[in-house]
């Protein structure tokens, strides 16, 4: 009968191996350093959310701005920065008349819970009485030879989340337009 022969070098009496029981130490140790740093990462270092970048604000707040809903337009803005009433009526009584999309920012600073952005492009749609035209700014400005400033907003970190740090309602449109020099009336108009 064949008989298998001994495995060389024999083992000792009572000596394991020593080789699996370190290479799973490693594949241990492995897997938790890689967990660690994946909830680091998620938790600490990524902001997660809505609302939690400058973009995702903005990109809201200008989508309530379209809407003319006032309480959610105040709702971006800082607690110590709220917009005028003036101002909040004006947009609510004014409907949907500008719509702003594909906003590009560009951050200008940004300290701890403070940052300056630049609206750097977008794109408005101007409606009204049956007729809609989108505009896409730098297309715009180029084809005037305008070169006014982009309009750069404040944003301020409260309870974890971007806010505009502005008083006033932002209309981007207002800030790429020209501007007009106040005409007084002539004398003795009313």
């Amino acid at each position: 009968m064949w008989r298998q022969p001994p495995p060389y070098p024999p083992p000792r009496a009572g000596e394991r191996k020593q080789a699996p029981i370190a290479l799973i130490v490693i594949i241990a140790v492995g897997i938790a350093l890689i967990s660690g740093g994946a909830v680091a990462y998620f938790t600490f270092l990524r902001p997660s959310g809505p609302g939690n970048t400058a973009q995702e604000t903005l990109d809201k707040y200008f989508e309530a701005l379209a809407s003319g809903d006032t309480s959610v337009i105040k709702s971006f803005h800082a607690s110590d920065m709220q917009p005028p009433d003036e101002e909040l009526q004006s947009l609510s009584s004014n409907g949907d008349l500008m719509t702003y999309k594909d906003i590009e920012l560009k951050t200008i600073e940004e300290s701890g819970s403070e940052m300056e952005v630049e609206i750097v492009d977008y794109v408005v749609t101007i409606s009204t009485v049956g007729y809609s035209e989108s505009i896409k700014m730098s297309k715009w400005k180029s084809e005037m030879g305008t070169s006014t400033g982009n309009m750069v907003v404040k944003l301020k970190k409260e309870n974890g989340k971007w806010l505009v740090n502005e008083p006033h309602v932002l209309l981007p449109l207002e800030a790429m337009l020209p501007k007009i020099p106040d005409i007084p009336a002539p004398c003795g108009s009313t």
